[in-house]
C-alpha cells in the first residue's frame, strides 16, 4: 500500500511539472516576430514589431536586425516591440528581424535596411508607381493595382507609417496621376476610350475636361484659395502634321480650358510655383518653367532626360534625372545640384508642404514601392 501510495504522489509531481513548462508564454511557443512597420528604414529610425509570446524584454532578449542587436527599445510587451534601428545594418538590402533570447531565437520578418534618413512605407508586391503626390497634412495619393492586377485605381496612405492605405477610386478603367488639396483631389480617369480629368469635392465628382482630346497629370495651384484652378497637359490633333502635340492647360473650375504653352514641344507633368504666377514642365527631356500670365517659356535644365519637377513651398524645385538620380534647384534655374542617388529607378517624387520631406516611388528589386526620404 505504501509503495502504491509513493508511486500516485510521482505520478501527481510529474504532472504539475509537465503543466508549468507548457505555460504559451514560455518563448518555444509561437515565439515569432509576425508583423513590422514600417518594412525598412535606416539607421536611427522607429520601427514597431507585432508578434506573439515576445517577452518582456527582462530575460536577456535583444531584437536582432541580421547579426546586428538594436540598443534602444522604446517599450517591449508580449506582442508588440518599439526600437530603434541599430548601426551597422546592410543598406539597400532585405534581411531578417527576430528577436532573441537566450539561446532561442524566434521566427522573423524581412526588413530592407536603408541609409540614414530613408525609410520604406509599402511592399506589398503590387505597383504602387507610376505618380505619387503629397496632399495636405501626412497624406500621400498614388495609383496602384493592388485592388486588380491589370487596372489602376487612386488610393491614399499616411507618410509616418504607410497605415491604412485606402483605394479611392474603383474605375472600370485606370485612373492615375492623382494631386489633392484639403478638399479636392483631382486626377486622370480613362473614359470612352481616352483619358479625362475628373475632380472629387467631398461626395461629388466634376468632369474638368470632357473633350475629343487626351488629358493628363493635373496639379492644383496653391495659391487659388478656395476656387479650385488646375495645369494639366491636353494632347491636340495637328491635322496638318497628322499628330497629336502636347501643351499645359488650364483650367480656373469656372471656364474651358485655355492653353497656357504655345509652343509645340510635347509638355507634360505640369507642376504650379507656391505664387500660382508660373508653372515647371517637361519638354523635350528639360525642365522649363511659363509665365502664366504672359505665356513666356524659360528652360531652366539642359537636356539630361529630366522629368518630374515638383515645385516646393519655398521655390526650389526637385526633378528626376535619368529615371536615376533626384536633383534640386531654385525656381530660376540656379544652384542646380545632386540630391539623391538611391539604387534602381525613379518613377515619380513630391515634396512635403512642409519640405522637410520628400516621398518618392522606386523601382527596386523588382518591385514598385513608396519611400520617404527626411532632408538633415
Amino acid at each position: 500500500m505504501l509503495r502504491m501510495l509513493l508511486l500516485v504522489a510521482l505520478a501527481a509531481a510529474l504532472t504539475l511539472s509537465s503543466c508549468a513548462t507548457s505555460n504559451p508564454s514560455d518563448a518555444g511557443d509561437d515565439f515569432a516576430v509576425t508583423g513590422i512597420s514600417p518594412t525598412g528604414g535606416g539607421v536611427g529610425s522607429t520601427v514597431k514589431l507585432t508578434g506573439t509570446n515576445l517577452g518582456d524584454g527582462s530575460r536577456a532578449s535583444q531584437v536582432m536586425f541580421s547579426s546586428v542587436p538594436a540598443t534602444t527599445v522604446n517599450y517591449w510587451t508580449d506582442t508588440e516591440i518599439e526600437v530603434v534601428v541599430p548601426s551597422g545594418i546592410p543598406e539597400w538590402a532585405s534581411f531578417e528581424v527576430f528577436v532573441r533570447t537566450g539561446r532561442e531565437d524566434s521566427d522573423g520578418v524581412q526588413f530592407l535596411g536603408l541609409p540614414e534618413n530613408w525609410s520604406r512605407l509599402t511592399d506589398n508586391g503590387s505597383d504602387d508607381c507610376h505618380h505619387i503626390s503629397w496632399g495636405y497634412s501626412d497624406l500621400l495619393w498614388f495609383s496602384s493595382t493592388r485592388d486588380e492586377p491589370t487596372n489602376f485605381d487612386v488610393w491614399f496612405t499616411y507618410a509616418d507609417d504607410g497605415t491604412p492605405t485606402t483605394q479611392r477610386t474603383f474605375g472600370a478603367g485606370t485612373e492615375d496621376h492623382p494631386c489633392a488639396t484639403q478638399t479636392n483631389l483631382a486626377y486622370s480617369m480613362q473614359h470612352d476610350g481616352q483619358f479625362d480629368i475628373r475632380v472629387h469635392h467631398g461626395g461629388s465628382y466634376t468632369w474638368a475636361t470632357l473633350d475629343e482630346y487626351p488629358d493628363y497629370w493635373p496639379d492644383f495651384n496653391p495659391y487659388a484659395g478656395g476656387d479650385y484652378e488646375l495645369a494639366l497637359t491636353k494632347g491636340v490633333w495637328n491635322e496638318v502634321e497628322e499628330v497629336v502635340e502636347y501643351f499645359i492647360y488650364g483650367y480656373p473650375g469656372y471656364r474651358p480650358c485655355e492653353p497656357i504653352t504655345l509652343s509645340v514641344g510635347g509638355d507634360f507633368q505640369p507642376s504650379w510655383s507656391p505664387d500660382g504666377q508660373e508653372i515647371a514642365f517637361m519638354r523635350a527631356s528639360s525642365i522649363h518653367k511659363v509665365e502664366v500670365a504672359t505665356h513666356h517659356v524659360t528652360q531652366l535644365t539642359s537636356g539630361f532626360s529630366d522629368s518630374y519637377p515638383d515645385w516646393g513651398a519655398d521655390g526650389r524645385i526637385i526633378w528626376i534625372r535619368s529615371q536615376t538620380d533626384l536633383w534640386i534647384g531654385d525656381g530660376d534655374g540656379t544652384n542646380q545640384q545632386l540630391l539623391l542617388d538611391p539604387p534602381g529607378y525613379i518613377m515619380s517624387a513630391a515634396w512635403s508642404p512642409t519640405q522637410d520631406r520628400i516621398a518618392m516611388i522606386l523601382l527596386l528589386q523588382g518591385e514598385y514601392n513608396i519611400f520617404i526620404y527626411e532632408l538633415p
